[in-house]
């Protein structure tokens, strides 16, 4: 199996354990009614990237110039802790006041509209007209959704994971409720506007790649990886109403490479809505595809 393969996998499999899993800053705070305590959240954040590596060049200068909304609705109306597979999760992407893109995941069944023409026009992101274009007439402004089933039925043919939506949505609160302990035991400094923590990469690796195997995801050498972080909290009352998280990695190259998120955090009733008659990718359509269509998820069924 090509590596690439595997990876593309991986990132689908993450992506259906839930958005909010995915998504730092909803997760960086010791208050549980930052995350869980309503039947809504909304997350603004932007990222930047400072590295030397020329290699890290296009990633940086597209970060630059996006912004990122995420969006979580519990179906049930309940708060969001007590919603356990209830909870319908979007991340939009803006360049500017412009939508670049739209996930969404509901029931474990992920969703994607692109806007390619908006995309080929952020600096540093990817500009192969040709395949944009292509992209664009069969994908572009379209909702596309990727059912559960299919995922699945992917992550078992190429790595012979077993994974479940009941495994995955546990997971979800599994991985949230790791990172939240870690912060809780972890020395933090009062601030005008709420607290301080830092610690090491190691750390929070750790308390990831134990919960890994309650996903169906294989545990990997993430303890052994270099850096650490830091973040800001600003608090009003219990509730973090926003964050900045600085992650820092050193390359024994080019120096320290420095991941900053910035975001605010609200509870405003946003709705997050499965969207009416979108593609559904089947087997059938990504054999239709040929060979190009079947890399979508990084290989073929047999």
């Amino acid at each position: 199996m090509k590596r690439r393969a595997w990876k593309m996998v991986s990132v689908v499999a993450v992506a259906s354990i839930g958005l909010s899993a995915c998504s730092v800053p909803a997760a960086l705070s010791v208050a549980h009614h930052t995350y869980g305590g309503s039947p809504y959240l909304h997350v603004h954040f932007t990222a930047s990237l400072t590295s030397s590596d020329p290699a890290l060049a296009h990633t940086a200068a597209a970060l630059a110039h996006l912004s990122f909304d995420l969006n979580e609705q519990s179906r049930a109306g309940t708060p969001i802790s007590q919603s356990l597979n209830q909870v319908n999760q979007d991340l939009v992407v803006w360049h500017g006041t412009t939508r670049v893109a739209t996930f969404l995941e509901s029931q474990s069944n992920l969703y994607f509209n692109v806007n390619f023409t908006t995309l080929a026009q952020v600096p540093g992101a990817s500009s192969n007209s040709s395949s944009l274009a292509a992209l664009s007439l069969l994908l572009g402004n379209r909702w596309i959704e990727l059912p559960f089933a299919l995922i699945a039925q992917y992550a078992h043919s190429l790595k012979g994971l077993k994974l479940t939506a009941s495994n995955l949505a546990t997971g979800q609160n599994q991985l949230l409720n790791a990172l939240v302990s870690l912060l809780a035991r972890g020395t933090t400094t009062p601030t005008a506007t709420g607290f301080e923590q830092a610690g090491s990469m190691a750390q929070l690796a750790n308390a990831l790649v134990s919960q890994f195997k309650g996903v169906g995801l294989p545990p990997s050498s993430l303890s052994k990886v270099k850096g650490s972080y830091a973040l800001d909290v600003t608090m009003s009352g219990a509730t973090a109403t926003a964050v900045v998280v600085r992650l820092v990695t050193p390359t024994a190259k080019h120096g320290d490479a420095v991941v900053k998120v910035s975001a605010t955090i609200a509870h405003q009733a946003l709705a997050v809505a499965v969207p009416a008659s979108p593609l559904v990718i089947t087997p059938a359509l990504l054999k239709q595809f040929g060979a190009g269509g079947g890399s979508l998820l990084g290989g073929s069924l047999g």
